[in-house]
């Protein structure tokens, strides 16, 4: 296969891009009066922060008791019109430094999810958190899935909000941050059954698209604090510009191990304790492997993914029975034949 080459007509377009991609990461200045986006993706705005802002981090006592949550989804099957999904989620328990739950994560939830029947699979799962109908329902079928992941997870969070006690944590993949409409009241529910019961809740986002206007925010909040705090952990608290009602806690920006080239965004619930809180989480983010990173955070993640392996094994088991049950193979084969698998061979 010859080698891939630029063709002399892309290069005014990559011209362009690079030009875009250097106005990023030079802009400076203030604000301005732009009012942040807040979506479901928490697109925040945040204030560029001051030298002030900052603070070194030394490590804790990690928690005795801490649950880890987080949720996997896949789609294992696209017919066009429908899919068939999986999802999970998981609160691992880990006491001690040692995974204190199963020893295998839970099964997935296998469902199909159509332009018919997405609004009664969806409005179940909502209702069954919420107890009550959702406003609306997701068009596209793939988001549907997201968010019956994200309604999984939401619930796992409310539950080790219940077993939890004095002094633990739980620590959340993700913002604490009402992305589907009306979540915001469990949200508030699940802070406020960990704070009368002492229990502190943080979430940790593996990307982050908080920004200055239109430049990322952590790039610069990382080199910052690594001039300010070489050779240390350290953390910075940001200003949310425009509306945060669907957020809850406080927002940090922290670098969780010295060495580690990654910084992540932290949502704590109580801020009074926030120094204390993101101290404890040094000590759980020196895995050589995930370095910088929670490690029960890195743990539970790997046991909720729907791993290819896993989605080949459902599609398997899924084939067998419907041929079983009478469907024509001829009609599996063609309802879900993907040509961009016999294109993509040859790149």
């Amino acid at each position: 296969m010859p080698p891939v080459m630029v063709a002399d007509r892309l290069l005014p377009q990559l011209d362009d891009t690079v030009r875009f991609i250097r106005s990023v990461k030079d802009e400076t200045g203030p604000m301005g009066d732009e009012q942040a986006d807040v979506d479901d993706d928490a697109t925040t705005m945040v204030r560029r922060p001051e030298s002030g802002d900052f603070a070194p981090l030394e490590p804790g006592v990690p928690p005795e008791r801490l649950a880890a949550v987080d949720g996997g989804s896949a789609v294992v099957l696209d017919g066009g019109s429908f899919v068939i999904a999986a999802y999970r989620a998981e609160a691992l328990d880990v006491s001690q430094g040692k995974i204190a739950g199963p020893p295998f994560p839970p099964s997935p939830t296998v469902t199909p999810v159509s332009h018919l029947n997405r609004d009664a699979v969806y409005c179940k799962k909502y209702r069954d958190l919420l107890g009550c109908d959702p406003e609306s329902c997701p068009h596209d079928i793939n988001l549907v899935v997201e968010r019956l992941r994200n309604l999984d997870e939401w619930q796992q969070i409310h539950n080790a909000g219940q077993r939890m006690q004095k002094g633990d944590v739980i620590l959340v993949d993700g913002s604490l941050r009402a992305g589907i409409k009306r979540t915001d009241r469990v949200l508030e529910e699940v802070l406020g059954n960990v704070a009368e019961r002492g229990v502190s809740l943080v979430g940790v986002s593996k990307r982050s698209v908080l920004r200055f206007r239109n430049s990322p925010a952590l790039p610069v909040i990382k080199s910052m604090g690594d001039d300010l705090f070489p050779g240390s952990g350290w953390f910075c608290r940001l200003d949310i510009q425009g509306d945060r009602s669907h957020s809850l806690g406080d927002l940090y920006v922290a670098k969780l191990h010295p060495a580690s080239r990654f910084v992540f965004r932290l949502d704590v619930a109580s801020s009074d304790q926030a120094r204390e809180v993101l101290s404890q989480l040094l000590p759980l983010s020196r895995d050589p492997q995930y370095l910088g990173y929670p490690h029960p955070l890195a743990a539970v993640h790997n046991r909720v993914s729907i791993s290819k392996p896993e989605a080949e094994d459902i599609r398997h088991f899924l084939r067998q029975k419907a041929l079983q049950g009478g469907v024509p193979p001829s009609w599996w084969d063609d309802t879900f034949a993907n040509f961009h698998n016999v294109l993509d061979r040859g790149v």
